[in-house]
């Protein structure tokens, strides 16, 4: 198990799988925490209304 360096300015990236596992450990942070979470899919994604655009085509 290890932990990602805070980095200003920077992402980490991670690939779920079976035998990987990400969470965040409580802990005290300063001002405002801010995230994005960027998630590609293909057409076969079933959660439609999970995308920006749910009647769109996605653009393969």
């Amino acid at each position: 198990m290890g932990r990602s360096p805070f980095a200003s300015n920077a992402a980490m990236v991670f690939v779920p799988s079976d035998i990987t596992f990400h969470g965040f450990e409580p802990r005290k942070i300063e001002g405002v925490r801010k995230s994005v979470i960027i998630n590609y899919v293909t057409n076969e994604w079933r959660a439609r209304e999970q995308l920006a655009f749910p009647h769109e085509p996605i653009p393969g």
